[in-house]
């Protein structure tokens, strides 16, 4: 048989962030987290007095909360067409301008 001798802590299940962790890893203050678990914006559970986050419930928050881009696909797509369109117009005017030569 054989023994495995571990050091530190392992654990299979979910990783338990304390507030004060919650708030470093998202660059915010300790009471704005707090303010988002009061209004339950961020879910959270109490073990006695300690509370704790989940660190796949704040992976949730975060894509839930992700600002999408403000610039309309078919932006992109006309300002595409724009490049292209030029591109195509100056390959042509070297084209006739190398025949005219």
């Amino acid at each position: 048989m054989l023994k495995l001798k571990m050091k530190g802590t392992y654990s299979a299940g979910p990783q338990l962030l304390t507030i004060d962790q919650t708030a470093a890893r998202l660059g915010v203050s300790k009471s704005t987290v707090e303010k988002w678990l009061r209004s339950k914006a961020l879910a959270s559970f109490k073990m006695g007095r300690l509370v704790r986050i989940d660190s796949e419930e704040l992976a949730r928050f975060i894509a839930v909360n992700t600002v999408k881009p403000r610039r309309p696909e078919w932006l992109t797509v006309q300002v595409e067409d724009q490049f292209w369109r030029r591109v195509r117009e100056i390959i042509i005017n070297e084209i006739a301008r190398g025949k005219a030569g």
